[in-house]
């Protein structure tokens, strides 16, 4: 089984790696005043934008399933031996929010390429279910509780993902020499923190702005980014996430080469 998830769990991370660079450099460009930042969506927009961006679309849409497909078989068979203890079920409850997270990034992948022609390079196909089902759910009454759950989420993916750089949780996953871990090491560390306080920023979003709902404006990575620049030196703060978000891009680059992958 392993011979035929590998090359899509690379391919995965490769896609990933693709989109969080380009995310980390239009963030240097906002925060240096010269462009305005850009959430997955927006990358996979420059992507296509790009001479022969079809194609390259069609191969992240290719790798961004792939990804989802490996994050399933993560959180279901547990190939990384994360356990069934209160933990290892936490983390693979989150494995299996990222695989929907990267399936629902590939079907807008898929949209965005079939509306290029037609709508003058315009956006996604489509309506958001997601979107329609927390309207219901806001109208129903359950806003608070909803917006409470979604903050907590976010801060336990955050505080996940800065624990892992900081405890170097992430090397035991790696297969490569010394040599290549001496600067990949600093790398990922700089980068999971970086996402991870992406996740604690975008809870205070969910919290400060949970109260008036709107559908289409659900706060996100670009959101988190946007927001730092409306503080006092925010800017600096926004510079220091972005090339930490281009990190978080070259350490799933690394894992799309390095990354041990075995499921049998």
């Amino acid at each position: 089984m392993t011979s035929a998830i590998e090359p899509l769990a690379r391919a995965g991370y490769g896609a990933r790696g693709l989109v969080y660079l380009i995310v980390g450099f239009f963030a240097v460009l906002a925060a240096m005043g010269n462009g305005q930042a850009k959430d997955s969506e927006g990358a996979l927009r420059t992507i296509l934008a790009q001479p022969f961006g079809t194609i390259l679309v069609w191969l992240m849409v290719v790798g961004l399933a792939g990804y989802a497909v490996w994050r399933l078989v993560q959180a279901f068979l547990d190939p990384d031996h994360i356990g069934n203890g209160a933990k290892g079920l936490v983390v693979r409850a989150g494995l299996f929010v990222s695989a929907l997270t990267h399936i629902a990034l590939a079907f807008f992948a898929v949209g965005l390429v079939s509306t290029w022609g037609g709508s003058g390079g315009g956006g996604g196909g489509g309506g958001d279910p997601t979107a329609e089902w927390l309207a219901k759910a806001f109208d129903a009454g359950y806003a608070q509780i909803l917006v409470w759950i979604a903050a907590a989420i976010a801060v336990g993916v955050g505080c996940a993902f800065v624990w892992k750089g900081a405890s170097r949780g992430f090397e035991k996953f790696f297969k490569c020499p010394e040599s290549i871990m001496r600067w990949l090491r600093p790398v990922a560390i700089v980068g999971l923190v970086a996402r991870g306080a992406v996740f604690m920023i975008l809870a205070v979003l969910i919290v400060t702005g949970g109260s008036v709902y709107d559908p289409e404006a659900r706060p996100g990575l670009e959101d988190a980014l946007e927001a730092l620049q409306r503080f006092t030196f925010g800017w600096l703060v926004l510079l220091v996430l972005a090339f930490g978000l281009a990190a978080f891009g070259a350490y799933s680059l690394a894992q799309a080469r390095y990354r041990h992958i075995n499921v049998d």
